[in-house]
């Protein structure tokens, strides 16, 4: 894709072309309007990456001769500012934008507004095609997600990240080798799709797929569930039964939050894993038992085995093979496409007909730190849907927490790349005021101070 790139700070524009580079874009860099207007009437390009305050002529005014142009009107033009108020915004937009930016501007929300941007900029090649009446091209795609048959949470899993696509080959990587794997992430990151999709590529797609939460469950209760039990081995047992491990013959067996489970129902566990085979409570003969295992977790089982919770030795057998699943906030450039996956089938359940959301609500959702995930944003999406009063979801649909958040988030739990980034980002929040930025990041002054002397950002002030 031709991007335009106009901006009077050298930096900045250096950080922007190596970022647009990097996505595999075919950059023209300008140093101001004038310049940038004849690359624009020479070559259009498609989007177009703009400063308001430059040398000359502004950015409000290239802007405009842009979309005063037959085929500037359909460029996607992202004005890039630092100044945010809602005047300005209105300003920004009433001169023909698409969408805006405001500096300081974080790489990772840099990198969530250009996937809006370029997925923006593709629909409006794909319209272009059929009102011209012309076959219409194959749409570029996202990296190919993995389908699976089933019921989960969402039917795909979503994302064009570089964090997800590693998921994604990590996935093909052990569907093809019949061996345990161990999902490891935060709840709400979306393991069990992870398992289903091993599963659906697996050579035993076409056989049982069965989940079980081992969470919560009694010794008893969840080792009757996994090996099956002999008529009259408890109180209850009317019947002899199967476990899952048999009803899974053939096919898979997804075992969740396998860290809860008790101490003898891993040692149980463990010679399923070694001998293929299981014993019913009650019984003394073991059955043979054909069955792939895959596990998940949100626990650090290392840190388990450790502390005496968790038995080393089934640790090395469920490990064979492992995925670790991104959290959602490092992987902030993948929200508009979940949000987009969301909002299809909340049209539906709702019966409203909510087709987008609004650029002040969708920097809302890119901004807030989703402790819970994607259930969590899942379930933010849905709450909005029901609210809407319109076609665009505004910032007051969405749940208080996010659309109250207010600031950066706190420094704990992150790298320390993000760590210097949410400082810098908070003095611009406070004009440059610290103890008012120490406020919005939740950390006392003396710890704020220390960390701007760490990161040398004082010299910079």
């Amino acid at each position: 894709m031709h991007v335009l790139l106009v901006d009077d700070d050298e930096d900045l524009r250096r950080l922007f072309e190596k970022l647009l580079g990097a996505r595999g874009h075919d950059v023209t860099a300008c140093c101001d309007a004038e310049s940038a207007w004849v690359a624009y009437q020479r070559d259009r390009h498609p989007l177009v990456l703009l400063d308001w305050q430059l040398p000359g002529i502004d950015g409000l005014e290239l802007c405009r001769r842009i979309r005063a142009m037959p085929e500037g009107a359909h460029s996607v033009i992202v004005m890039i500012t630092a100044r945010d108020q809602p005047d300005d915004v209105h300003a920004v937009l009433q001169a023909g934008a698409n969408d805006y930016v405001a500096k300081p501007v974080p790489p990772a929300l840099l990198k969530v507004r250009l996937t809006i941007a370029e997925e923006l900029v593709r629909d409006r090649a794909q319209r272009r095609l059929a009102e011209a009446g012309r076959p219409s091209e194959a749409r570029p795609e996202a990296p190919r997600t993995v389908r699976f048959a089933g019921e989960a949470s969402f039917e795909d899993l979503v994302g064009a990240s570089p964090a997800i696509n590693l998921v994604y080959q990590k996935i093909r990587d052990v569907a093809k080798a019949d061996v345990t794997v161990l999902i490891e992430g935060e709840t709400g990151t979306g393991k069990e799709l992870v398992a289903r999709a091993i599963h659906a590529c697996s050579r035993r797609a076409d056989h049982p797929f069965i989940a079980v939460n081992c969470a919560g469950l009694t010794e008893s209760l969840l080792g009757s569930q996994l090996f099956g039990h002999r008529r009259g081995a408890f109180t209850g047992a009317s019947e002899s039964q199967q476990g899952f491990f048999e009803a899974a013959s053939g096919g898979t067996i997804f075992l969740d939050e396998i860290g809860d489970i008790p101490g003898p129902v891993q040692t149980a566990l463990l010679r399923v894993l070694q001998e293929k085979e299981v014993t019913r409570i009650g019984e003394t003969s073991p059955r043979k038992v054909d069955v792939r295992v895959l596990a998940a977790t949100h626990h650090n089982l290392s840190q388990d085995v450790v502390a005496g919770r968790f038995r080393a030795d089934l640790l090395y057998r469920l490990r064979v093979a492992r995925i670790q699943l991104p959290p959602l906030r490092e992987r902030r450039e993948d929200i508009p496409l979940l949000v987009a996956s969301f909002l299809v089938p909340c049209r539906g359940a709702t019966g409203q007909g909510v087709r987008d959301v609004s650029n002040q609500a969708m920097h809302r959702l890119t901004e807030y730190q989703w402790p819970g995930n994607v259930r969590e944003l899942k379930s933010a999406i849905e709450s909005a849907a029901v609210y809407c009063r319109g076609g665009v979801l505004e910032t007051a649909d969405l749940p208080p927490e996010i659309a109250q958040a207010d600031g950066p988030p706190s420094l704990s739990g992150t790298s320390s790349g993000d760590e210097r980034e949410r400082i810098i980002a908070a003095l611009a929040e406070a004009n440059g005021n610290r103890t008012v930025a120490a406020r919005l990041l939740g950390v006392s002054r003396a710890t704020f101070y220390r960390r701007l002397a760490d990161f040398d950002i004082l010299s910079n002030l």
